[in-house]
């Protein structure tokens, strides 16, 4: 090809580069070019390697060679095949035959690892660590001795049951317990089921057979690698810098390479010198009055010295984007469609959404450039098309976490000060358990129910924008912030409940948490009665709730009395019924004294006493005419 043709081509191909961004293609004025031959010798070395395959197989067969259970010489015969594959010059002769007929077609053959020797596979028995090459482990359900303790009677081999006894009258005066014989064992003991009363079972580890049989087979492989050297009267060094960065392939389809010698180098590798030569053209241009200077080798030309043109042509882009600010979406918008418009930076925003293709995103930007960009540059344009695409296409919904995870924090925070100060003083340990757990589980939902919602807001948000310029959702930093500041907000709230308990801090007696506590258990317990589905979920609420607090229903309703006591007639009524409905009698909260209520008052006070109920209930009962 014609040297003018050569720097055709070349132009050609940086104008259509940078058509559309800032410029058009005829900015971009040729000026001087020269052209000159360069040479090239290419030195590929295959190293020669042995690396071995194992798998281990409980109980096994043994391979031809096998060495019974003797490691030390299974290891030394495998140091030695180590040894031949690298250095024995016999074994790899075939391979290198093979590379010199092919010529520089071996170039192809150069792009992976070949294989060329496969050793015979060699075994060693080794004794299984979890039975010691017995076979046998003691049995796990009775821990070898080969009978399991009587569920029923918890060994003692007798039961209990209480009988009515009555008087000469036949008159009930209670019951007595007697002991019976245990009818499901023999004095306590069972036979275990697992091991059929031998105290040992097979071995799962080896399943039984006490021993591994380990099978190795080593594989020789030939490994290249290459260095190019380059003679040039222009930019040799720069040449041969930017070649070695490159693949071979991409050496081999630029420069045509002839075979020329091959001798070995060391005891354990070969090289193949190849030689070749090519074109290298200087190419000088200008665009917008300013000069640059580019380049190139093979035919068609490829740039492998590239002038920083969109440091100049993306410069005035840049500062107007720092001196801007673009929070807002609709102004983010306005710049998200003015740089869409624009080939290079288009593309530049693709790029960068594919995170998995580009990690660095600066390479993005680099790529979409065709490098004609400085590094610092790259990294400048990336940082403000990542804000642009933030704002227009996010990757979550940041308000709507930011939101979620407020209130989660002081729901966690509310919910443990008031079991710190009211409920703690029964069981700190069992409580401090329970408590955390309900703040870990109503996180974990709550997590949940806001991804979901992350993920509906961010596809609305994404109706209007390309696909191709829509960014992958990206939720682990929010759901990492969630259960970072929901533990925080515990772990604080913990401490000061405890503190606060013991009057060292002052005490909020759990009143946020508490009231709302207090509005939820009334309202479930007013509508309990009521034709409604909430009627068939209050009693799950009633039951359950306690049991979370470590707390009796009694015990509950007797520290919400003293947050919240009775002023009204109607509310010390309500108490009373309220009372009621958790001892299980079926009763409407209506606040109204009535016949039925005064009846199941009384009756209610006569079974359990006045020591086993609420002390304010008692009263309040006294006081609306009870006995």
């Amino acid at each position: 090809m014609n040297p003018p043709d050569l720097s055709q081509q070349l132009i050609d191909s940086i104008r259509h580069l940078i058509a559309g961004n800032q410029v058009k293609a005829s900015d971009l004025v040729p000026q001087e070019y020269a052209t000159a031959t360069f040479h090239a010798r290419l030195h590929l070395t295959w190293q020669f390697v042995a690396r071995a395959e194992e798998h281990s197989i409980a109980g096994g067969e043994a391979a031809d060679r096998h060495f019974d259970d003797d490691i030390t010489a299974f290891n030394y015969h495998t140091d030695q095949l180590h040894l031949l594959a690298a250095h024995d010059t016999i074994l790899r002769t075939a391979f290198l035959q093979q590379m010199a007929a092919k010529g520089k077609d071996a170039l192809n053959e150069a792009q992976q690892e070949y294989r060329f020797y496969t050793f015979h596979p060699f075994s060693v028995r080794k004794n299984c660590h979890v039975c010691k090459g017995t076979g046998q482990i003691a049995c796990r359900a009775c821990h070898g001795r080969g009978s399991t303790s009587c569920q029923h009677c918890h060994g003692r081999g007798k039961t209990m049951e209480r009988l009515p006894e009555y008087d000469a009258q036949g008159q009930y005066i209670g019951s007595k317990a007697h002991s019976k014989p245990c009818f499901h064992c023999q004095n306590g003991v069972h036979t275990c089921s697992t091991c059929s009363g031998n105290g040992h079972s097979a071995c799962s580890h080896c399943q039984g057979h006490g021993f591994f049989t380990i099978t190795r087979q080593l594989i020789a492989y030939a490994v290249p690698s290459f260095h190019i050297q380059i003679a040039s009267k222009h930019k040799a060094t720069e040449l041969q810098r930017f070649l070695n960065r490159q693949s071979l392939t991409f050496c081999a389809e630029k420069i045509p390479f002839e075979l020329i010698q091959h001798a070995p180098t060391t005891a354990n590798s070969h090289c193949f010198t190849y030689q070749g030569k090519q074109i290298l053209l200087k190419q000088e241009f200008t665009l917008k009055k300013r000069p640059y200077t580019c380049y190139a080798l093979a035919q068609p030309p490829h740039p492998f010295i590239r002038p920083h043109l969109f440091d100049d042509l993306l410069s005035d882009e840049l500062q107007f984007l720092l001196q801007h600010n673009i929070s807002p979406q609709r102004k983010a918008a306005k710049f998200f469609n003015r740089y869409a418009k624009q080939p290079v930076l288009a593309q530049a925003m693709q790029n960068l959404n594919a995170r998995h293709a580009y990690p660095d995103r600066k390479i993005a930007v680099a790529e979409a450039c065709q490098y004609f960009i400085s590094p610092h540059m790259a990294e400048q344009i990336a940082l403000a098309l990542t804000n642009i695409m933030n704002k227009v296409s996010p990757t979550y919904a940041k308000p709507w976490w930011y939101t979620i995870t407020a209130l989660t924090a002081l729901f966690g925070a509310f919910y443990t000060e008031y079991c710190a100060e009211v409920l703690f003083a029964h069981d700190l340990f069992r409580h401090i358990g329970n408590v955390s757990l309900v703040v870990l589980a109503s996180t974990l939902a709550i997590g949940v129910f806001t991804w979901l919602g992350s993920l509906a807001i961010t596809a609305f948000r994404n109706r209007n924008i390309p696909k191709a310029y829509q960014q992958t959702t990206y939720h682990r930093k929010p759901i990492i912030l969630l259960f970072k500041i929901t533990l925080l907000s515990h772990l604080f709230a913990l401490l000061y409940g405890l503190l606060a308990a013991q009057t060292w801090l002052p005490s909020w007696q759990g009143q946020p948490f508490a009231y709302g506590l207090y509005q939820t258990e009334y309202y479930c317990l007013q509508h309990r009665t009521q034709p409604t589905t909430l009627s068939t979920f209050c009693p799950f609420i009633l039951q359950t709730l306690p049991n979370f607090l470590g707390l009796s229903a009694h015990e509950l309703i007797a520290q919400q009395e003293q947050n919240y006591p009775a002023q009204t007639t109607q509310d010390k009524v309500f108490y009373i019924q309220r009372q009621l409905i958790l001892a299980g009698y079926d009763i409407h909260m209506d606040g109204e004294y009535g016949a039925q209520t005064a009846a199941y008052s009384q009756e209610y006070l006569q079974k359990n006493g006045t020591k086993k109920v609420s002390p304010h209930i008692d009263g309040v009962y006294r006081q609306m005419g009870g006995q």
